[in-house]
Order: C-alpha cells, then structure tokens, then sequence
C-alpha cells in the first residue's frame, strides 16, 4: 500500500490515529489490517486499538483518488524544491542574462505538471517519484 494515499484516505475518513497492519484488498483484511487508536494504556504506554467503523467500498473509492494522484503530487513537491533552490536567481543584483535564463528554466518547472503526455512513475517499494520518468528542464550554469 501508498503509505502517503492511505494516510489521506484515513484522515478524510475521519480516522487521525491508524495502524495499518498490512494490504487492504476487501472488507475482511479492511477489519483485520486497519486499527484505529482511540486511547493509550496508561500503565504500558500501548495503544487501545479498535476495528474501523468504514466499508471498503466508501475506503477504495478515496484510497484511489489518492493513489491516482500520488504521481502528479510527487513531481509537485520535487518541482516546488528545484524552484526555492533557484529563487536566488531573480534577485536585483543577479546579472540580467542569467536572470532571463533563470525565468526560463523556472518556467518550465511551473509548466511541467501541465504538459501534454507527462506521465511521472513511483516506485512501488520506496513510494519516491522515478525520476528517469520525467523529461525535467536543464537548469542554467
């Protein structure tokens, strides 16, 4: 499972404090797989953990919004930090000729999620974004 698209679909779902034990394929491993923590044991500091109260059906259909969205939010996040790294670049004391191939390049980056045929890959063991699956801008030297 996308620990970044269940963690959404939980707290959607009203469900802050969560344990997800393992995959979550049908309402049988829905109720052996996800806890929810309603409390703490005082004298063990363990969880007081329950059955969720959700269907599967009302989980899925979050879980893969989420999941749809996971590529697309990771090259957001990757894109927005190549952008901060450059922002020194537009300042009045930058030189105008690598001012203007800085607005260029970051251009780019804020056009990227929007281009026609982008089709960023995750990894399924580590979650991150495959870069190779990008086409990303050059940045100026």
């Amino acid at each position: 499972m996308n620990i970044t698209a269940l963690t959404k679909t939980c707290r959607e779902l009203g469900l802050d404090q969560f344990i997800c034990y393992g995959e979550i394929t049908d309402d049988a491993s829905l109720k052996e797989n996800l806890k929810v923590c309603v409390g703490i044991h005082t004298g063990t500091d363990e969880g007081i953990l329950v059955d969720t109260s959700i269907s599967y059906a009302d989980f899925k259909s979050k879980y893969d919004v989420h999941l749809a969205a996971e590529p697309i939010d990771k090259l957001r996040d990757i894109r927005n930090h190549k952008l901060s790294k450059t922002d020194w670049s537009q300042s009045s004391d930058v030189p105008d000729s690598l001012k203007t191939k800085y607005q260029t390049y970051r251009q780019e980056l804020r056009d990227l999620p929007a281009q026609s045929g982008i089709d960023p890959k995750i990894d399924d063991v580590d979650g991150m974004l495959i870069h190779d699956s990008i086409t990303w801008p050059t940045e100026p030297s």
